[in-house]
């Protein structure tokens, strides 16, 4: 992924954006799969499809975030590397 230059102000957004993606919204995900698992048969069950549908989307999301923090570069200041967090 190519470099990306942000704002100290950028890169708290970046940051708060991909906080709340794995300890929020990744629970409320595996909470939905979880329910729509209760439902019965997967294979025809268009709850865990769209839970499934949002896992991916979610898990794309950090994914991205993470390379963009990663790889970043603070506009004003000295280069600024922050080093990839995993869950």
């Amino acid at each position: 992924m190519a470099q990306i230059t942000v704002t100290k102000e950028g890169l708290e957004k970046l940051n708060s954006e991909l906080d709340y993606l794995k300890n929020v919204k990744r629970i409320e995900v595996k909470e939905a799969l979880r329910i729509a698992r209760g439902f019965g048969d997967l294979s025809e069950n268009s709850e865990y499809d769209e839970a499934k549908d949002e896992q991916a989307k979610v898990e794309s999301r950090i994914s991205e975030l993470e390379d963009k923090v990663f790889e970043n570069t603070v506009r004003g200041g000295k280069r600024k590397r922050i080093t990839k967090r995993s869950n």
